[in-house]
């Protein structure tokens, strides 16, 4: 949910409408657990959604995946958001629905603004091209977002970020050639990286990020290769982790500093991959079920408790 802050895209790990996790459902009711919690005021009757409660969701989401509340929603955003829902939803604050649909709002209104605020007349380095292409492929403007990606893409051509953004936008528009040969391009920029620093930690998802963009192109095989280099990569970090919490976050320590880190998405999201195939593919994945078996081992260590449920019990990748 916050993704531009300050006039800034920050990174996100969503996909951006290409290929998308059934995950969204366990956000919203985490956002509803809490806003019960504390804020039981918006829990009688006759409660609707106001200006104070998109602003109270806005602190819940923060809380949900781990950020301070240093960013926070504005009066005149929530206002925004309001203007835009429609009297049915307002008038049923405490469902699912209602919480997807104030996030989605919540993203495509930064987005709007960002692009509003100077982003669509100047661009010179490769991460204001890539930003600009984030804000442009999350309001669907998928053709002006590859143009920038290109861009992005000639400036640093080794880039697995600019590489997988602009993969999932030829997936948009159904360039499933292309799409492969950037995720192919991809995974070999992936190979080569270390894996013992911080920063390297947090690129590993690449690996599960490749794994989905080879689903779609057909690839199973590739996919599972993936997955079992994002295994090999995690294992390397694990001297290096705490026990996860409750929210799915780990304290890392490394390089003379210490860290909270999301690895319960990162996990869970490698797993959602894998079942995927696994429904997908019948004749390929019973072979490789050392993979699952990576995937759990590596939960169990950690203390992660939240995994996806195994094949056919809802959490799937789909193609929009």
């Amino acid at each position: 949910m916050v993704s531009v802050v300050k006039g800034k895209v920050v990174n996100q790990y969503h996909l951006e409408g290409i290929y998308v996790a059934d995950s969204s459902m366990s956000v919203a009711e985490d956002i509803l657990s809490k806003l019960r919690e504390q804020h039981p005021e918006h829990l009688h009757a006759h409660a609707t959604v106001t200006i104070s409660f998109i602003k109270d969701v806005n602190t819940a989401w923060n809380s949900t995946i781990g950020i301070g509340s240093e960013i926070y929603m504005s009066e005149h955003l929530a206002k925004e958001i309001y203007q835009r829902l429609a009297e049915d939803v307002i008038a049923k604050p405490m469902e699912v629905r209602t919480i997807d649909l104030i996030c989605e709002l919540y993203d495509e209104i930064g987005f709007e603004h960002f692009l509003g605020e100077g982003a669509d007349a100047e661009c010179s380095t490769s991460w204001q091209f890539n930003n600009r292409a984030n804000s442009r492929s999350a309001l669907s403007r998928y053709f002006e977002a590859l143009e920038d990606y290109n861009y992005a893409c000639e400036i640093e051509p080794k880039c697995l970020m600019y590489l997988l953004n602009r993969a999932r936008t030829f997936i948009a528009l159904d360039m499933r050639e292309l799409a492969l040969r950037d995720a192919m391009h991809a995974y070999a920029q992936a190979e080569n990286k270390r894996f013992g620093t911080k920063d390297d930690f947090m690129t590993i998802d690449d690996f599960v990020e490749i794994a989905g963009l080879m689903i779609i192109c057909g690839h199973e095989e590739k996919a599972l290769e993936a997955l079992l280099k994002f295994t090999s990569a995690f294992k390397r970090y694990l001297p290096f982790l705490s026990r996860i919490d409750d929210d799915g976050f780990c304290s890392m320590s490394l390089d003379g500093h210490s860290s909270r880190i999301n690895i319960g998405f990162f996990l869970d999201h490698a797993l959602a991959v894998f079942h995927s195939i696994r429904e997908g593919n019948n004749c390929v994945v019973p072979t490789r079920l050392d993979i699952l078996t990576e995937l759990l081992d590596l939960t169990n260590k950690i203390g992660h408790t939240n995994a996806p449920p195994p094949a056919g019990a809802g959490v799937s990748y789909r193609i929009l």
